[in-house]
């Protein structure tokens, strides 16, 4: 069914069996996940009761409005409603699916082959992943969504490919204003130094980024440092 705003919506009739989706290196999320029987490349993610509609209901309305302009990313664009009630939303899902996090805590850098393999050389394919990582960022934020929530769980590979999940509104901002490019950046920075510091045992000081382009030298200079180590 599709609304006033042309967000399709769905009821209890597309809801399955509850899903155990709870991803390692983290506590227990409010959100409950079940089959969506219509697809099985989608899950239900119900939300804690205590969540705001609106702000996920204004969420869903972007990013429909820039869908067939942002490849990179699956994007939700759909609802989930429980006696006439908006409860949650219809999430793409990696069935199977490995997070950097899982990648990283092995603290071996032979592992992120296993999962995504873009070059021969076990360093440059670390690094074309954060580029990769750079590249979806900066498509959202040409598209006016600034994603503050740049952590190792939330990028997935499936299929030899890195994909970015869990959209929470309070961690999105939908402009391009320089704090919140600032704020992307910087959550880029502090979770490419964490997964430096796991797989390349390489510790760098705090980088301070200021655009895409210059963050993607910067991460030239500092491969060069680690083929120096």
């Amino acid at each position: 069914m599709k609304d006033n705003n042309g967000l399709l919506w769905f009821n209890e009739s597309s809801k399955g069996q509850e899903i155990e989706f709870i991803i390692p290196g983290t506590k227990q999320r409010n959100s409950t996940f079940y089959e969506f029987i219509d697809n099985p490349n989608f899950i239900i993610k119900k939300e804690s009761k205590d969540f705001n509609r609106e702000e996920l209901l204004y969420m869903l309305s972007i990013f429909n409005d820039v869908n067939d302009n942002v490849i990179k990313t699956d994007l939700p664009t759909m609802y989930y409603k429980e006696n006439d009630l908006i409860c949650g939303s219809i999430v793409p899902y990696y069935d199977n699916s490995k997070t950097l996090y899982e990648i990283s805590k092995t603290k071996k850098l032979e592992k992120l082959m296993e999962v995504y393999k873009k070059d021969d050389d076990v360093i440059h394919n670390l690094f074309m992943l954060q580029d990769e990582i750079l590249d979806i960022m900066e498509e959202l934020f040409d598209n006016n969504i600034c994603y503050y929530d740049s952590n190792s769980t939330n990028f997935v590979f499936k299929d030899g490919n890195v994909h970015l999940i869990d959209f929470d509104p309070k961690y999105i901002y939908f402009d391009q204003k320089r704090r919140h490019l600032y704020q992307t950046l910087l959550g880029l920075d502090t979770l490419f130094d964490k997964i430096n510091n796991r797989l390349l045992s390489y510790d760098e000081f705090p980088y301070i980024p200021r655009s895409f382009n210059g963050f993607r030298k910067h991460l030239v200079k500092i491969e060069n440092k680690v083929r120096k180590m």
